[in-house]
């Protein structure tokens, strides 16, 4: 009870609390409306482009708290990875074409343009000539496997799974920089109906569209580390590596940790 009412006056601390609560409310509200705009006939409508020239990226995705940030320090363990840690690559995508909800009128040429933009981005922070997997990890594209789809058709998904009570309250005790969506963290009833949202979007794209999705348990990962990624490696289509298990040296090698996970 005490750390419970410690959390709760840290988030009441924050600069403009109402305001913030009110922009995180606006937020699921948006998040809400793409769900309603996802559904059957409006997946079959979606265009998407062919395999391009470049290595198509595989995306790491989940609820944040969901374990992302362990995930990917295995993972880049790994020595033909390159793992992007919660960088706007899929944003300058979506900038080219607008809302989510607008893919269905997409030309080939448009979505062209937004996949260059993509690379353009991911360009800024991998060398062009890298022939590895890219890993483009940010939790809340789970928001995004519409504008995946159409992009990266092939693309493998890695979807972080924790149990949400748990994915929930991490959330809520986290104190967080704030925008519209870490907004919705100020209030635990906020969080929870963040993840409503968030799932209620990400659980109709990967069942309407033909999205390549593993799916990777937190409490699993951190029970028996080899075995969750075994099944994981072979999805990404990369040779087993030992050097993957020894995630604590693969945490100091890598430098500061940009997300809550620091902690």
């Amino acid at each position: 009870e005490a750390a419970f009412a410690a959390a709760t006056a840290m988030k009441r601390a924050v600069h403009d609390f109402d305001g913030w609560r009110k922009r995180g409310a606006a937020h699921r509200q948006s998040i809400r409306r793409l769900a309603a705009v996802i559904t059957p006939s409006w997946a079959r409508s979606l265009a998407c482009l062919p395999p391009g020239k470049r290595r198509t990226p595989a995306f790491l995705v989940g609820f944040p708290r969901s374990g992302t940030t362990l995930l990917d320090t295995f993972l880049m363990g790994h020595p033909d990875t390159a793992v992007l840690e919660e960088l706007p690559m899929l944003e300058a995508a979506r900038k080219v074409i607008g809302d989510v909800a607008a893919l269905a009128g997409c030309s080939e040429p448009m979505l062209e343009r937004a996949r260059a933009a993509y690379f353009a981005e991911l360009d800024r922070h991998v060398d062009s000539g890298f022939a590895g997997l890219v890993v483009d990890k940010l939790p809340l594209n789970m928001l995004g496997g519409p504008l995946v789809h159409g992009l990266f058709p092939d693309a493998a998904i890695i979807f972080a799974q924790r149990h949400p009570c748990d994915a929930v309250l991490s959330g809520f005790m986290q104190s967080f920089v704030m925008n519209d969506a870490m907004a919705c963290f100020l209030d635990v009833g906020d969080a929870a109906d963040l993840y409503d949202a968030a799932m209620t979007v990400w659980t109709k794209s990967r069942d309407l569209l033909p999205l390549r999705v593993q799916p990777l348990v937190y409490e699993e990962l951190v029970a028996d580390p080899a075995r969750a990624l075994r099944p994981l490696v072979e999805f990404l289509g990369l040779d087993w590596s030992e050097g993957m298990l020894d995630h604590r040296a693969t945490a100091k090698e890598r430098g500061a940790i940009l997300t809550p996970s620091y902690d």
